[in-house]
């Protein structure tokens, strides 16, 4: 074996490690744990640890595999990707303007671009889904060829890159919505010559 091969090798079987590592630097304790105890330093647990990991990033995920176009997706679902989203609704309706226009809206448009954006890579590709109406109809799609894509190691990266946006920027979202409110909050008020 040449000193390349076995720093390919190398480089492969530390992957579940990597990917460990990477949850736990992103604070996601039970996902840690659950690598951690499922997968070893071994070459064969380099794709089972990145995709167990991936299903693990957010509390809603799917993945499915369309045999007539030979495409496999994974849906990726959050309680913080609803509720900004949601919030962003409000932010868009006390505004009085589209709900597309909101600069919340673009922010996390261009984050996603931003992470899952691989102009290199003609087989996967990811699509931003927003239904309000659905109880995980707010998330990420991620398409790809299984015959061609295997970088699931940056996918978790990039995906917990794409995901972490939401929770950082949703406490300013509703902290907007919140001072948007706050002229329309109903203020108690006890008639005069009530009763004390």
């Amino acid at each position: 074996m040449t000193i390349k091969e076995l720093s390919e090798f190398f480089s492969q079987t530390i992957i579940p490690l990597r990917v460990a590592k990477l949850l736990k630097s992103n604070g996601m304790e039970l996902a840690f744990q659950t690598i951690r105890d499922e997968y070893h330093v071994d070459y064969d647990d380099e794709y089972p640890a990145a995709l167990d990991a991936l299903g693990l990033l957010s509390d809603f995920f799917e993945d499915d595999y369309d045999e007539e176009q030979g495409i496999s997706t994974m849906y990726f679902s959050d309680r913080t990707i609803m509720e900004y989203y949601r919030l962003c609704r409000e932010e868009a309706r006390l505004k009085n303007f589209s709900f597309w226009r909101s600069s919340y809206v673009r922010q996390a448009e261009r984050n996603v671009q931003r992470w899952l954006d691989a102009p290199d890579c003609y087989y996967c590709d990811y699509q931003l889904r927003v239904d309000l109406e659905e109880q995980w109809g707010c998330g990420i799609v991620f398409l790809y060829d299984p015959d061609y894509f295997n970088d699931f190691y940056p996918l978790v990266y990039n995906m917990l890159g794409a995901l972490n946006f939401y929770k950082e920027n949703l406490p300013a979202l509703r902290r907007e919505v919140d001072r948007l409110k706050r002229p329309f909050a109903i203020v108690p008020y006890e008639p005069k010559g009530a009763a004390a």
